[in-house]
């Protein structure tokens, strides 16, 4: 500190407070300190509290530039200031007062962590929207600082970097895809529109064509079925994809969004723009999951004209979506011609097609579906669990089918899915089989990785069926990580145990180190069932890791973002805590455009 700022917060002339405290400080480049720790212990207990909240406020009523920029935030801390008092330090004043300091925007982000801890910390004690907004704010602040600074890499040592402000961040879909998220999560009022119209204007600003109609397709699909707000924003979608190129598919997915009618036309000219264009017609069974049953039957035809392989992959598709046994039949007689015709193409590795029909088929289409997945080897495995777990499920007998199969693991998997047929005889010595399994392998020379495989092969259905006490048992033999995925995976199949399960794996969660912060992104589902204290250090934590990220990443990326976070939130604050991070996305935005 200078000597005015030191004869400033002690309210004493300079030349005669320096005088008296000489033997106590030394200068130090035109500023004073102690000369030894022991000597500020000493001053600091003989203060009294009401003293020491004096002192500081003095201190923090200092030129902004200099101690109080540097200190004020520690002092907040130390003094637990409420969370207002610290909402200054996140702010662009704050970013340009750090920026002319030694420690340069070093000190900036400090501050950022700091904050973001003690909003988080608040959040914890009470249902508090001014905080979590402000713990958003650091979050978002921080991420864009990242960007700014051009850091090389993620987690990259932070230096005195120079911040780039010409060059604007521009993140405008993930802005959109954010908004959309916090705005879906609330209930139907004035705050969920303010919040969707924000997405809305986001989107819009995306400046190409198809990310823009991406993000509106989004918006559209988020809204009331059949609403006119959804098919305007729908059709809007359509005009922005066919001003982009090779969009015939988004246009594709666009169409259950319009009206039926108008749907099954745009669907039909999708499909011709993509034989127009040469691509493969059979990539349809890509989107067919998402088609509407009277756009699916309406392109039924169109894909009976489809060469082959695409007629046989585009009709199983279209079969399984529709559902209709006699469209099922027809799709399997397709696909069994082309497999028997001996083409080159026909075990290329690609063997969906019969994965598709495998719940659909009956007995006679099921056996000899099972001849063709065999075949396949390797790349035929999936296929042949599925319909080695039909045939059970329409009586054939397990003991014989089983041995197909590749490994245990696979034929205890498909075991223990027979549980949920009420067909099944004698389910309680089948479940007790499939724990004894369990608990062998557990004592077996295997792998973790390969203990936990098998555990997360059988787990879910036994799970569903009861089982959940002992396979708590089991898991307790992982190690940590492993034993938080178990209990995560048990939670997610016992609707009735999720709370209490929720909470054991809190507190295995919150001992892991922090590079595997991410891994209790599991537990955001869970929300309403952790206790506030536990919700809001897993939000912290979370936090840190996507403020070390940037923006784009923090707000929807594929790590930790805000997007996946909603439901945390939500459960921390409700829809007040919603809009105010939504308005938290936008203030920062505008500050780092």
């Amino acid at each position: 500190m200078s000597a005015d700022d030191i004869a400033r917060s002690l309210g004493e002339p300079a030349d005669l407070l320096l005088a008296e405290v000489a033997p106590w400080v030394a200068e130090v480049e035109g500023t004073y300190a102690f000369r030894q720790s022991a000597y500020r212990r000493e001053v600091e207990a003989r203060l009294d509290p009401k003293a020491r909240a004096a002192w500081v406020r003095r201190l923090l009523e200092l030129s902004p530039g200099g101690y109080a920029c540097d200190y004020g935030c520690v002092h907040r801390m130390a003094q637990s200031a409420p969370v207002a008092e610290f909402a200054p330090l996140v702010t662009q004043d704050h970013l340009s007062r750090w920026m002319q300091r030694p420690l340069d925007g070093f000190g900036f982000v400090s501050d950022l962590e700091r904050v973001r801890g003690r909003a988080a910390a608040s959040l914890g004690q009470a249902a508090d929207a001014e905080a979590l907004g402000l713990a958003v704010r650091a979050t978002l602040a921080e991420a864009s600082y990242h960007v700014m600074a051009r850091r090389p890499r993620r987690r990259a040592p932070m230096g005195v970097q120079e911040l780039d402000r010409r060059r604007p961040l521009a993140d405008h879909r993930a802005q959109s895809t954010a908004l959309l998220a916090l705005g879906s999560a609330m209930a139907p009022g004035p705050g969920r529109t303010e919040v969707l119209q924000a997405s809305l204007r986001a989107a819009r600003r995306i400046p190409v064509a198809e990310e823009r109609a991406c993000a509106i397709h989004a918006l559209a699909s988020a809204g009331e079925d059949d609403s006119a707000e959804r098919r305007a924003l729908a059709r809007e979608a359509v005009d922005a994809y066919r001003g982009a190129p090779q969009a015939a598919w988004n246009l594709l997915a666009a169409a259950p969004l319009l009206p039926a009618e108008e749907g099954m036309a745009l669907a039909r000219e999708a499909l011709a723009a993509v034989q127009a264009a040469g691509e493969d017609p059979g990539d349809l069974e890509l989107f067919a999951g998402e088609l509407s049953r009277p756009i699916s039957e309406a392109l039924w035809p169109v894909a009976a004209s489809f060469p082959m392989p695409s007629r046989a992959r585009a009709l199983a598709a279209l079969a399984a979506r529709i559902g209709d046994p006699a469209l099922v039949r027809a799709a399997f007689d397709v696909v069994s011609a082309y497999l028997e015709s001996g083409s080159d193409d026909a075990f290329d590795g690609k063997p969906l097609h019969l994965r598709v029909l495998a719940p659909r088929l009956d007995l006679d289409r099921a056996e000899r579906a099972l001849r063709f997945a065999a075949a396949f080897g390797d790349l035929g495995r999936d296929a042949l669990q599925a319909l080695v777990l039909r045939l059970i499920e329409l009586g054939e007998p397990a003991r014989a089918l089983l041995p197909l199969l590749r490994d245990e693991e696979e034929r205890l998997g498909v075991l223990a899915c027979t549980l949920a047929f009420p067909s099944t005889p004698d389910p309680g010595r089948l479940r007790a089989e499939l724990l004894d399994a369990l608990g062998a392998s557990t004592s077996a020379p295997r792998t973790p990785g390969e203990r936990f495989g098998l555990f997360f092969q059988v787990a879910p259905p036994l799970a569903a069926s009861g089982a959940t006490d002992a396979l708590v048992a089991v898991a307790e033999t992982f190690d940590q990580r492993a034993r938080f995925a178990a209990l995560v995976l048990l939670a997610q199949h016992d609707a009735v145990r999720a709370p209490e399960l929720a909470r054991r794996a809190l507190s295995l969660g919150l001992a892991l180190p922090p590079e595997d912060a991410p891994r209790l992104l599991h537990l955001v589902p869970f929300a309403p069932h952790l206790p506030r204290a536990g919700a809001a250090e897993v939000l912290a934590r979370l936090l840190d890791d996507a403020a070390s990220d940037l923006r784009s990443a923090a707000l929807a990326g594929d790590g930790v973002s805000l997007e996946k976070l909603v439901p945390l939130l939500a459960g921390l604050m409700g829809d007040p805590g919603l809009i105010e991070a939504a308005r938290e996305v936008q203030r920062v935005a505008a500050w780092f455009p």
